[in-house]
């Protein structure tokens, strides 16, 4: 299976894009692809958040 994807966080108030991401691959199952997308998607807020965020 090939899929891609897009995620857009906008702040609507300022109309600033806060989190921008877009990605694409195979995988043999829709649950594998969910996974992963899931695991680039915690991975890339992480690294926006500081450590004090991360405590919330």
């Amino acid at each position: 299976m090939k899929y891609s994807y897009k995620l857009t966080v906008t702040d609507e108030t300022k109309d600033e894009d806060i989190l921008k991401m877009e990605g694409f691959g195979s995988t043999r199952s829709k649950e594998t692809c969910l996974k992963g997308i899931r695991r680039e998607i915690i991975s890339v807020i992480r690294e926006c958040l500081t450590p004090k965020d991360l405590e919330e």
